[in-house]
C-alpha cells in the first residue's frame, strides 16, 4: 500500500482519465482523493463525458482503500475547478501529492514525491516539489536540484504550504520585484517577470491558478524541488485540450532510471542558479513572445474591422 495521500483532478476526459488511474491503481494509494469539475452548460456531450470519467473511478478503486469524491454539479472552469479540488484535499491532509487527468506518471515519480515530503516535511523554506521540468534544465548529478522555479505537471507538497495561496491575489508589482533582486536574479529577468505577472494576475475570469502558484513562491522567497528527469509526462495535448491541442515534444519524459533508484540527495540546499537561468530564458521569454504576438494579432484585427466597415 502507498501511504502518501493522492489528489487526482478530472473532468470530461475518459480517455486520459483512464490511463493516468492505471497508474495510480499500480501504487494502490490507502488514501484517495477526486475531485471532478462539473460539465459545462453549453456543450451537450460533456454530461456524458463527465459521467464516464467519474464512473472509471467508482467502478475501478478495488483495492483496500479510503476513497473520497467531491463532484461538482456546475462548471467551475480550468481555474476554480482545479483550485477547489486542491483546497479541499490540503483541509483533510498534512501533505500529498497532485495529479490531472492529462499528467501520466513515471511509477518513480511516487517514490520520489514521497520521500521528498518526508526528508523536507519540516523545512518551511521549501514549497513545491515538482515531478515535472519541462524545459529540461537539469544539474550534473543527484536526483534533483533546488531551485526559485517549479513546475506543476505533477507535484507534491504539504498544507502548510496550500494555505498562503490565493487565486484572485493582486500583483504587488514593487514588492515582487524587490523579492526578485533579492534572489539574485538579473535585471533583465526581474523586470520581464514583474511585467508578467502585473498583467496576468489582473485579468478577470482566470482560466488557470498555476502562475499564481508561481507568485506565492517568488514573494515567499521559497525554495521548491526539480527533478533532474522529466518524470510526468502529458497526454492532453490532443483537440479536446483546453490550452493544449496540438503534440508538443516536452510532453515526453526523459528518464535516467540510474539517478532514481535509489535517490541521490543534494549534501547542501543551495540553489542551482545555472539551471533556473536556462528554465527562465526558456519559460518568461517565449511567454513574453506570445503576449507580443496577441497584442499584434488584436491590433491587426481592430485595423482589419475598420476597414470592413
Amino acid at each position: 500500500m502507498f501511504k502518501t495521500p493522492i489528489l487526482f483532478n478530472i473532468f470530461n476526459r475518459p480517455d486520459c482519465t483512464q490511463i493516468v488511474f492505471n497508474e495510480i491503481k499500480k501504487q494502490k494509494p490507502e488514501y484517495l482523493f477526486v475531485h471532478a469539475d462539473g460539465p459545462r452548460p453549453d456543450v451537450r456531450e460533456d454530461l456524458v463525458k463527465c459521467e464516464e470519467s467519474r464512473k472509471i473511478i467508482l467502478d475501478q478503486t478495488d483495492w483496500d482503500c479510503e476513497l473520497k469524491t467531491l463532484f461538482s454539479e456546475v462548471n467551475l472552469g480550468c481555474g476554480k475547478g482545479p483550485v477547489e479540488g486542491i483546497t479541499w484535499f490540503f483541509n483533510h491532509v498534512d501533505e500529498g501529492i497532485v495529479l490531472e487527468d492529462d499528467m501520466l506518471p513515471d511509477p518513480i515519480f511516487f517514490n520520489y514525491c514521497e520521500c521528498l515530503l518526508e526528508r523536507y516535511r519540516n523545512n518551511d523554506n521549501i514549497y513545491i516539489i515538482s515531478g515535472g521540468n519541462i524545459f529540461k534544465s537539469y544539474s550534473k548529478e543527484d536526483s534533483y536540484y533546488f531551485s526559485r522555479l517549479n513546475s506543476m505537471w505533477g507535484w507534491a507538497t504539504w498544507s502548510r504550504v496550500w494555505k498562503k495561496y490565493e487565486y484572485d491575489v493582486i500583483c504587488n508589482k514593487t514588492e515582487l520585484a524587490k523579492n526578485l533582486k533579492s534572489l539574485h536574479l538579473k535585471r533583465k529577468y526581474v523586470k520581464l517577470i514583474t511585467d508578467f505577472y502585473s498583467k496576468l494576475l489582473t485579468i478577470e475570469n482566470k482560466s488557470y491558478w498555476d502562475f499564481q502558484v508561481d507568485y506565492m513562491t517568488f514573494m515567499n522567497k521559497a525554495i521548491n524541488i526539480m527533478p533532474n528527469s522529466h518524470l510526468v509526462g502529458n497526454i492532453g495535448f490532443t483537440k479536446d485540450g483546453t490550452h493544449t491541442k496540438t503534440y508538443n515534444p516536452m510532453c515526453e519524459t526523459d528518464i535516467n532510471y540510474s539517478r532514481f533508484s535509489p535517490l541521490m540527495h543534494p549534501k547542501q540546499i543551495i540553489i542551482a542558479e545555472a539551471c533556473d537561468k536556462i528554465t527562465l530564458k526558456k519559460t518568461y521569454y517565449i511567454s513574453l513572445i506570445r503576449m507580443i504576438r496577441g497584442k499584434i494579432k488584436r491590433a491587426m484585427k481592430k485595423v482589419f474591422n475598420k476597414k470592413t466597415k
